[in-house]
């Protein structure tokens, strides 16, 4: 994500892929000083290119030369910029990467945050809220309400976090994706479990076609274990595909003897887990599906080897619930 540094008072700015900077309250970046034109300067992302344009009445000096009006020159890393001639802006580009999706701070406490791939929030210890892209290259929101599509500008957070989501170069994004990445469909997957006699120890490996990804043991891949037991049972019992393999969180809360703070947690490892296992040649979708106060492993092929839990327990277990 590219940024420029003040000199002065080391401030840092994330660009935005149009960026307008100038004393304007509304400019992206607010410059509060007399000699600043309300819309001073416009850095855009053009043409594979970081360009800034001169739209003020007092000027832009890079590298210490003062551009020609309305003029636009392309930016390299270590530019010195300055607006007029106010003394603390003086700018230094220092990265000068694609723009980047991102959320912005709009509570006092939150911190800018760069998307990639998989995001919690309000952080990884208290996961509450997913934020990930689906395969059409949307990003989407996952809470216990269910999941929705992200639009630019949309506010999320939670625990009196809040930021406002700012969506970069969609439709690049999504060309440069189908370019080198493969689609995974969920039917072409299987997750593998090894479960040992006691059941203390589940290997778990995601298999597609050409790949193998050995996940080994974890302490969430139970929790996998017993959505994946649910998934069987009710194909085994002809139950629609829309309405197989769901679990209520109660549910398994009481069967894991855990908190749903411990089960979102869980949850968040394995998600983090498969992502950092994925070639990045690869483009899997989510394997776990959520609806409102329920989750599922989605429409994946499973296969269950070891482990001494009965299907009727396991029916007697969920029929409590």
């Amino acid at each position: 994500m590219a940024f420029i540094v003040n000199l002065t008072t080391k401030e840092k700015i994330y660009l935005l892929s149009q960026h307008l900077l100038g004393r304007h309250p509304l400019c992206d970046t607010v410059i509060n000083y007399p000699n600043i034109s309300r819309k001073h300067a416009v850095i855009n992302w053009l043409e594979g290119m970081w360009r800034i344009e001169d739209v003020s009445l007092n000027g832009v000096v890079i590298n210490g030369v003062k551009m020609p009006s309305n003029a636009s020159f392309i930016l390299s890393k270590g530019d010195i910029l300055q607006f007029a001639d106010y003394e603390n802006s003086l700018w230094q580009v220092d990265d000068l990467t694609p723009p980047q999706s991102m959320l912005i701070p709009e509570s006092e406490g939150a911190s800018l945050i760069l998307l990639d791939k998989f995001m919690v929030l309000p952080s990884e210890a208290s996961p509450e809220i997913s934020l990930y892209q689906s395969q059409q290259g949307q990003w989407l929101c996952e809470s216990l309400d269910g999941v929705a599509q992200l639009k630019n500008q949309d506010v999320v957070g939670c625990r009196g976090l809040y930021w406002r989501f700012i969506e970069e170069n969609a439709d690049i994004n999504k060309t440069q994706a189908s370019e080198y990445q493969l689609h995974v469909a969920a039917s072409k997957i299987c997750l593998q479990f090894s479960v040992s006699q006691n059941e203390e120890h589940v290997h778990l490996t995601v298999q597609i076609p050409g790949y193998e990804l050995n996940l080994g043991e974890r302490n969430h891949h139970y929790l996998m274990l017993l959505l994946a037991r649910k998934l069987e049972e009710d194909r085994t019992s002809g139950l629609a595909q829309a309405e197989s393999g769901w679990l209520s969180r109660e549910a398994l809360m009481d069967m894991l003897k855990i908190s749903e703070h411990h089960l979102n947690i869980l949850i968040y490892r394995f998600r983090k887990q498969v992502l950092e296992a994925t070639p990045e040649t690869l483009l899997l979708p989510q394997l776990i599906d959520k609806r409102k106060k329920h989750i599922r492993i989605s429409n994946a092929n499973i296969a269950i080897f070891g482990g001494f839990v009965a299907k009727e327990a396991i029916s007697s277990s969920l029929s409590h619930h």
